[in-house]
């Protein structure tokens, strides 16, 4: 890329350098809510595709949580960017990335009760971040659902409202409860939900970790089951079986040796990331007030279609099975910006395969539209 200064004739002083005075937290905040008001009504969108699609109650938006969210956004922003070991440390097992220590203009509280209760809200409230990427609101979400203890953060059936709000590169939801007595479900729910097609194979690098010596590794998208609050779930078996109805190696996780979760609730955690085109089946074996149980169910990751992220993630919008992206756009984004640099045209092998993955009796006008565009060359 080249770029010419203009031409002009005869010396001239160039003006004196002024130096534009730096926004103040009031106005970063307005000029971020301006940016995000879209992202937070996707984040809020695909969290309750998640929580609808497990029977569990959907949530509102709450302006006192989005403005606790945004300001918080906003103070990690400016930390960070000074100095990028500012969260590098620990409140008695909580990350750094949840408090607020440097007192400077950004500041708005040192924990997450001190910053809601500034806006308003008295009620319970729980904080789930990331850092160092900037995603979208239902990006955020799917990064979210994919580990175990922050998907224990926003799956908590007690909460109701949340609010979403990201400066630079710094995503943050809160959520509240301030509603008593959230009707929950009767009997325990299970993620992924039976049926379903949904994004995440896998995650790592979750902090904390809750297989800490593989934290750099990826491993395989959790498979969970939760109860009410106040229950206490006795997991006799907990497998995860592929198609040739092996049982695949992984972690047990549970109140009993992990502590961070809840006594009404458990994770099976993948030794390796899950593939893709494969149909696998939870079976859980568990005691809850008594009596023994029992639950099975089948989840489908979608067909392999190559993308740039790693590892690689796709949509499969089956009609028959419940699909959780909000927004049918998804797939040109993966159809036109996630090919390779050196594919031209989605005659390429990679999309030879994606595309006879799809039947017209199936999927029509996805297949029609796959169609129409064979012919077309594809930007890099």
């Amino acid at each position: 890329m080249v770029f010419c200064a203009a031409t002009h004739v005869g010396a001239q002083t160039p003006p004196a350098l002024r130096t534009a005075p730096l926004p103040t937290p009031a106005q970063r905040i307005e000029a971020a809510q301006n940016r995000s008001n879209a992202e937070a009504d996707s984040a809020l969108a695909q969290l309750n595709a998640y929580r609808k699609a497990m029977g569990l109650s959907v949530l509102t938006a709450n302006n006192a949580l989005t403005v606790a969210a945004l300001r918080h956004s906003l103070y990690r922003s400016v930390i960070l960017a000074e100095n990028k070991e500012a969260e590098n440390f620990d409140v008695n097992g909580t990350p750094g990335s949840h408090f607020q220590m440097v007192q400077n203009p950004f500041f708005t509280g040192k924990t997450l009760k001190d910053r809601v209760i500034l806006e308003g809200y008295t009620a319970n409230a729980n904080e789930v971040s990331t850092s160092g990427s900037r995603k979208s609101g239902a990006e955020f979400i799917h990064q979210m659902i994919a580990s175990v203890y922050h998907r224990s953060g926003v799956l908590d059936f007690q909460w109701d409202e949340a609010g979403f709000g990201v400066i630079d590169k710094e995503p943050v939801m809160v959520l509240g409860a301030s509603r008593k007595g959230v009707d929950a479900p009767v009997q325990p729910v299970v993620f992924p939900p039976p049926d379903s097609v949904i994004e995440p194979i896998a995650f790592k690098n979750e902090r904390p970790d809750p297989w800490p010596e593989r934290a750099a590794q990826w491993k395989g998208l959790p498979i969970s089951i939760h109860a009410a609050k106040g229950q206490v779930l006795d997991i006799r078996k907990f497998e995860l079986l592929n198609e040739a109805g092996q049982v695949l190696a992984g972690r047990l996780l549970t109140h009993g040796n992990d502590k961070r979760l809840g006594k009404n609730e458990a994770y099976w955690v993948p030794y390796a990331p899950l593939q893709f085109g494969q149909t696998y089946r939870p079976s859980i074996s568990y005691g809850l007030a008594g009596r023994a149980q029992e639950v099975s169910w089948t989840r489908y990751p979608p067909p392999a279609i190559p993308s740039r992220s790693s590892p690689p993630r796709w949509w499969w919008p089956n009609p028959q099975r419940r699909w959780f992206s909000t927004s049918e756009k998804t797939w040109d984004r993966w159809l036109w910006v996630s090919s390779p640099a050196a594919t031209k045209s989605v005659t390429a092998p990679w999309c030879q395969r994606w595309m006879a993955l799809i039947t017209p009796s199936k999927f029509p006008q996805l297949a029609r539209r796959v169609a129409a565009s064979s012919s077309n060359s594809v930007g890099s």
